[in-house]
C-alpha cells in the first residue's frame, strides 16, 4: 500500500509500518537542508505496476510526472534507524540524520 509521510521524523517513527521489500521516494529531492519537512511516499515491491524513467531515476507508475525522487529502499531506512536506537538510545533527531546520510554518502552504516 502506498503511503505517504510529512516529515522525517514521522517516517522514523513508523518504521515497524514500512514494507519489507518496498522503496522510499521523497519530494524534493533530498539533502540536509529540507529533509526534515519533506514528504516521503513509501510503496512495497508488489505494488509497483511499472517504472517511468524521470529525473528522479526510476519511480513507480503511481508517482510519474508528480516530481517524486527515488531515495531508498524502506529495509534500509529501518535498519539505519533501528541501529541508531541499538547504539544511541536517545539519539537526537539530527543524529537519526546524520546516520541517514552517512549510509547515503559511505553505503555503511555509522556506528
Amino acid at each position: 500500500m502506498l503511503k505517504s509521510y510529512l516529515g522525517f521524523e514521522t517516517l522514523k517513527n513508523e518504521i515497524n509500518e514500512l514494507p519489507m521489500a518496498g522503496r522510499i521516494y521523497t519530494k524534493p529531492k533530498i539533502n540536509k537542508d529540507n529533509i526534515v519537512a519533506a514528504e516521503f511516499v513509501v510503496i512495497s515491491s508488489d505494488e509497483v505496476e511499472d517504472y517511468s524513467k524521470e529525473s528522479g531515476g526510476l519511480i513507480p507508475s503511481q508517482l510519474a510526472g508528480q516530481g517524486y525522487y527515488s531515495w531508498l529502499e524502506s529495509p534500509n531506512f529501518s535498519d539505519i534507524i533501528l541501529l541508531k536506537i541499538e547504539h544511541v538510545p536517545n539519539a537526537t533527531l539530527q543524529e537519526f540524520i546524520e546516520a541517514v546520510f552517512f549510509y547515503l554518502e559511505n553505503d555503511a552504516f555509522i556506528d
